[in-house]
């Protein structure tokens, strides 16, 4: 497979107006997190709140393991207080945002939020009271390989699927649905257990193999359980392709071959 759509890039997470929480480069522990966020999530309708206004900020609380104290920072509106901000529910119009370091030891990323409206009352946005949660798919989930077989005078083509899982994981499942077809309905199959990684005692080995219409080609992701809360790597918001398509380059114009050859 190619390496992830984030790998290398520098990881934030974007809470949109449309209650979409979207992670975005490689989330590892011991680097930096931009958190962005639309505080229309959690400013009431109608409030008299300006944009930005530092007196009265959208506080995010974050813990990077079990049962430990909070980190409580203000977001900040990088243009100040905003008069008219850009509503956007993709996260592409005006954001408040804070950066935090991520501690090199850190479990996982556990993050809500909270807002005092104008009655004095303390508002949350906390996923329903679970509070959002990330995981380091760099960090748990590794050599991911998926491949399509095409079955010569069967119906079906064959879908497979194998990976290795830190031990801490304990169930995975891959949702995919079928490129090009509108009709699609996203699948979600388990993926079994297979014993030790090889050459790594640390890591599980992940499988799956199952039929899928002929000719497909799939966006998968997966989903996967460590200490009963649900994580997903799903490539940075891009999914995984399989099978990945052949790099075809056009042989090049016969005026820059032309070109070349005079240069010799």
């Amino acid at each position: 497979m190619k390496p992830r759509a984030g790998t290398g890039k520098p990881a934030e997470i974007s809470f949109t107006s449309d209650f979409h929480e979207l992670p975005g480069g490689e989330l590892r522990p011991g680097a930096p997190l931009l958190l962005r966020y639309d505080p229309h999530r959690i400013v009431p309708h109608g409030e008299a709140w300006r944009f930005g206004d530092p007196q009265r900020p959208v506080i995010a609380h974050v813990q990077f393991h079990p049962n430990a104290t909070p980190l409580d920072v203000a977001l900040r509106s990088p243009a100040g207080i905003v008069p008219c901000p850009d509503i956007d529910s993709t996260g592409q119009g005006s954001m408040l945002s804070v950066g935090i370091d991520v501690p090199a030891d850190a479990e996982f990323i556990t993050v809500w939020f909270s807002f005092v409206n104008a009655s004095g009352t303390t508002a949350y946005d906390s996923d329903d009271g679970s509070n959002f949660r990330f995981g380091f798919a760099c960090r748990e989930i590794d050599r991911l390989q998926a491949r399509i077989a095409r079955q010569a005078g069967e119906s079906s083509d064959r879908f497979s699927l194998i990976l290795d899982a830190a031990k801490t994981v304990t169930a995975i499942h891959v949702q995919f649905v079928r490129v090009g077809d509108l009709g699609s309905v996203r699948t979600d199959a388990p993926l079994r257990a297979q014993g030790t990684a090889d050459g790594d005692a640390d890591r599980t080995r992940w499988g799956i193999e199952v039929d899928v219409a002929q000719g497909a080609v799939l966006r998968f992701r997966l989903c996967y359980w460590i200490a009963g809360r649900r994580l997903v790597d799903d490539n940075s918001g891009d999914w995984y392709l399989a099978p990945l398509p052949e790099a075809d380059l056009p042989p090049p114009p016969q005026e820059l071959l032309d070109a070349a050859a005079a240069w010799r």
